[in-house]
């Protein structure tokens, strides 16, 4: 199936699928859409496929994206009915590239476009966890898919760590950043406080255990014996929440902790920062540190999962080599009490992050990859 395909410089418009069923809007849908309106700029045919009612549903509507609306349980991959309907459409479109979210959309989206001979199945994988060695997993990964992209390599390690056949098919792309779309949104925000206090320390992320928000509650206590003048603002909403706000109501920390909710510029949040503290124990690729760094933000997480692909040392942020929060406070104290480096960083880090996660470079570099990729293997 597909058309002729230009593989270095793609003179040949391409259809461009995004399967992509999930009904709320988390970091994965984010991607998919921007990489989809990308692809549309650049010239290329984009449609998507989102679950019935979802906010892709709503946000194809707002860009004017064409889309198709199905829905999918964990068992539809076993559905004649739906999987032949899907693969009618498949061929209707003449799917040149279809790029898979999830294991749902994987498993019946997958196996319709490998029936319509699409000739490009990607998964795009954004998680830092090996998935589980199943027969049906050996399956996907060997014949449903023919590349599989990351967005870091401890995601592909991740990957090979349970499936290591699919090595040959497994390639990273960095995420990208549209930073000229980025840019034109506002500094301020009615979402954002007044700053009341000489330095605002900044965490932006869901409240869970992963992005490990207590230790931000030892570096305010830290902070406060060392009598700075700080304030800690922390930016999401999660199932951490209770226990985050508990802490401070038990250390006392009232008025240097500010739990802000979940913010929708962020841009406005990393604007009226100092530095991003971001503690996070793994990540597939922290969005955070580039829209921090992209407004020449410094960020200090640990040596850990993706951070050292995105964190410069001491030219972006800092990395911290020991996973523990008297490492972690200890570090931030010193890039706090280091003026000279903070400067530095502040000088370098825009320019660093929007030559290496520009959102159009990404998105012809994930074509090449999967096109040049996927023709070397058949």
């Amino acid at each position: 199936m597909g058309r002729p395909i230009s593989l270095l410089t793609f003179a040949v418009a391409m259809n461009i699928c995004f399967f992509n069923t999930t009904a709320f809007l988390g970091g994965g849908e984010k991607k998919h859409l921007s990489y989809a309106l990308k692809f549309k700029e650049l010239g290329h045919s984009v449609v998507m496929v989102v679950g019935a009612g979802s906010v892709l549903e709503s946000k194809c509507l707002k860009h004017k994206v064409e889309y198709k609306t199905v829905k999918l349980g964990n068992t539809s991959f076993l559905n004649p009915i739906k999987i032949g309907k899907l693969k009618a459409w498949f061929r209707e479109k003449q799917i040149d590239v279809v790029f898979f979210n999830g294991s749902k959309d994987i498993k019946t989206g997958g196996k319709a476009a490998t029936l319509a001979k699409v000739e490009h199945r990607v998964y795009w994988r954004g998680i830092a966890v090996s998935p589980k060695p199943t027969r049906l997993n050996q399956k996907i990964f060997g014949e449903y898919l023919t590349q599989v992209i990351t967005n870091s390599q401890e995601t592909k390690n991740k990957i090979l760590e349970s499936l290591p056949q699919a090595a040959a098919k497994t390639h990273v792309v960095y995420n990208g950043i549209d930073f000229a779309a980025y840019d034109s949104i506002p500094n301020t925000s009615d979402e954002i406080p007044n700053r009341t206090t000489k330095l605002v320390l900044g965490n932006a992320a869901r409240l869970t255990k992963q992005k490990a928000q207590n230790i931000l509650i030892d570096l305010a206590i830290r902070l406060k014996k060392e009598e700075i003048d700080f304030e800690i603002w922390i930016a999401g909403e999660g199932e951490e929440k209770e226990n985050i706000e508990q802490l401070i109501s038990e250390n006392g920390l009232q008025d240097h902790v500010k739990m802000l909710g979940f913010i929708s510029n962020v841009k406005a949040f990393m604007s009226a920062i100092d530095i991003l503290v971001f503690p996070s124990l793994w990540e597939g690729f922290g969005f955070s540190i580039v829209e921090a760094n992209a407004c020449n933000k410094p960020v200090i997480g640990y040596r850990i999962s993706s951070n050292p692909e995105i964190i410069e040392h001491k030219e972006t942020g800092v990395l911290v080599d020991e996973i523990s929060s008297e490492c972690f406070v200890r570090e931030t104290l010193r890039l706090i009490q280091n003026d000279k480096l903070r400067t530095h960083i502040s000088e370098n880090a825009s320019a660093r992050v929007r030559m290496k996660f520009d959102l159009g470079n990404q998105a012809q570099e994930m074509l090449k990859k999967v096109t040049e990729a996927t023709t070397q293997l058949l």
